[in-house]
């Protein structure tokens, strides 16, 4: 049996998330898609420094990944780096591809120069030993972002619990529940 293009429904990016790359001047990003055929689905990334005007792209790299449960679904998980940042700066961002459409819009601010004096400490928020049924410290670490209350989140353990329950949805909405 032979899966035909029309036959196989792409979903739209999720589980975004961002990580500095091996300089303060890289970002990496890494996303899925999920989908119903083994196929791959492009990466790509659009960035700039004005949302309504993202000059700046970059194609990634796409693996197919096979859940090991009884569905056997698949999805394609997404890795690309922005590079040539500047520091301190707030970057709008969206990922995505032709296949699978793109992202909304979605900001950073970049590292500082680790080379200068920072004109103001650092702001981390530092938490560990969470799933997806108990987390009851998600919520404030959610506002504390939207506030801007932090510069840097740090996961330190214990990242999720059975991620591969239910044909692995736990683990994927673990991974949705973390993007903001």
């Amino acid at each position: 049996m032979s899966i035909c293009a029309a036959d196989i429904k792409i979903f739209t990016p999720e589980q975004i998330h961002i990580a500095i790359g091996s300089s303060p001047s890289e970002m990496n990003l890494q996303w899925s898609t999920i989908h119903g055929g083994d196929i791959k689905t492009a990466s790509s990334v659009e960035w700039g420094e004005d949302p309504n005007h993202m000059s700046n792209s970059v194609d990634g790299d796409s693996t197919i990944f096979v859940d090991g449960g009884e569905e056997s679904y698949t999805q394609t998980h997404h890795l690309a780096t922005m590079t040539g940042l500047s520091p301190s700066t707030k970057y709008y961002y969206q990922v995505g591809g032709p296949d699978s459409g793109f992202s909304d819009v979605l900001e950073f601010t970049s590292a500082p120069d680790t080379g200068s004096d920072l004109k103001a400490p650092l702001r981390f928020g530092i938490w560990g030993d969470m799933g997806t049924a108990n987390s009851q410290i998600l919520s404030s670490v959610q506002k504390e972002v939207a506030s801007g209350n932090f510069d840097m989140i740090l996961h330190v353990g214990d990242f999720a619990y059975n991620m591969d329950n239910d044909n692995g949805r736990n683990g994927d909405a673990f991974m949705n529940n973390i993007q903001r």
